[in-house]
């Protein structure tokens, strides 16, 4: 019978700490690695989970401002989900009304009232040349943006992606 050794606990935590650098190598500036395996974006306070209803996160990537991260999930039957966290540029953005909504959380009228989150829905982009449906929900929080989005293949309306949507809010409202 061959003797067991013991290997010293460093040796043994080496393979984690190395991934656990790598990844945060790998990340967008102002996002850290969580002891729990999610994501946290510093200056907004957004979380990406491993895993939110029934989602599992994929990638996180930035393109350089605006835009301050996009944690991509996906889910069945071709369904994905987004947390993505942005500076708000008056005026521009994907739709007039998305452009409205941003407005209206980062710039409400004097005497106003401050909504809390602002709803959009409707066509999404292509993936792999078949139309999709998305659903928005965005919240303004430190000076920045946040969108819950939940999109699905427009060909499969029994399959909608909402309820990733309104995971991801109530979690970034905890």
């Amino acid at each position: 019978m061959p003797k067991l050794t013991r290997l010293p606990l460093a040796l043994m935590a080496a393979p984690v700490l190395y991934a656990t650098a790598a990844l945060a190598d790998a990340l967008p500036p102002g996002w850290s690695a969580q002891p729990d395996g999610a994501l946290a974006h510093g200056s907004s306070g957004a979380t990406c989970p491993l895993a939110l209803s029934g989602f599992n996160r994929m990638t996180i990537e930035s393109k350089g401002a605006p835009d301050l991260g996009i944690c991509t999930y996906a889910g069945d039957n071709g369904r994905e989900g987004l947390i993505r966290v942005r500076q708000y540029v008056r005026g521009a953005g994907e739709t007039p009304l998305a452009i409205q909504n941003d407005q209206m959380l980062m710039e409400p009228p004097s005497g106003g009232r401050q909504i809390a989150s602002a709803i959009r829905s409707g066509p999404g982009p292509e993936k792999n040349g078949s139309k999709t449906q998305q659903f928005v929900l965005t919240i303004a929080r430190n000076g920045l943006l946040i969108d819950c989005i939940g999109r699905w293949l427009q060909s499969d309306d029994s399959e909608i992606g909402s309820d990733f949507a309104l995971a991801c809010l109530q979690q970034q409202r905890a």
